[in-house]
């Protein structure tokens, strides 16, 4: 049980709820000053266009890349200089309720970061869309997949407009990490 550091004294952050760890979480905009999202990508991504105004800043959701509560009040940066970043798993999502089918997938979807898209916030790039070479051969993949790759290309907040970009991880095949993996 809990976490380490200042971050995790739960005296300093009374108002703030805390992790499983005991710690206070980063958010985009709430919480303690040095814990918010927002205010650290505004920052770094200011010095990043200051040296170099060509760039354009990718900018990760929270919680291995889906957590964009907040994001639909951007970043202190000039409107197209930046982009979100999401990633979508099969794990992110409960078999059960795969089987409901491509409602409950889309509005999930719709809920964590394509309502930035819907919107016109930001665009999203899906920079993490994973599974093994195998997912054929894996129950919950198997679910997952084509309501994934129905959601990125026609049923999608882009699906109009020839779907979405997204890249394939991990090339390899290889699956690394965690305690459940193969």
């Amino acid at each position: 049980g809990g976490g380490q550091g200042a971050e995790c004294d739960p005296g300093s952050f009374i108002a703030f709820p805390l992790d499983q760890d005991g710690c206070v979480e980063a958010h985009w905009k709430l919480g303690p000053p040095e814990l918010q999202y927002r205010k650290a990508v505004s920052t770094a991504g200011r010095a990043v266009l200051e040296e170099r105004p060509d760039l354009l800043i990718s900018i990760c959701a929270l919680d291995f890349g889906s957590n964009f509560t907040g994001f639909d009040d951007p970043p202190d940066l000039p409107v197209g200089s930046f982009m979100y970043e999401a990633h979508e798993y099969s794990w992110f999502h409960p078999t059960e309720k795969l089987h409901e089918g491509d409602p409950y997938h889309a509005c999930t979807l719709d809920a964590r970061w394509g309502h930035i898209v819907r919107a016109g916030i930001a665009p999203v790039v899906v920079t993490e869309l994973g599974f093994s070479h195998s997912w054929f051969n894996e129950g919950t993949t198997k679910l997952w997949y084509p309501h994934a790759l129905a959601y990125l290309q026609e049923r999608g907040p882009l699906g109009s407009d020839g779907g979405m970009d997204w890249a394939y991880w991990q090339l390899s095949g290889l699956q690394i990490g965690g305690t459940s993996r193969k």
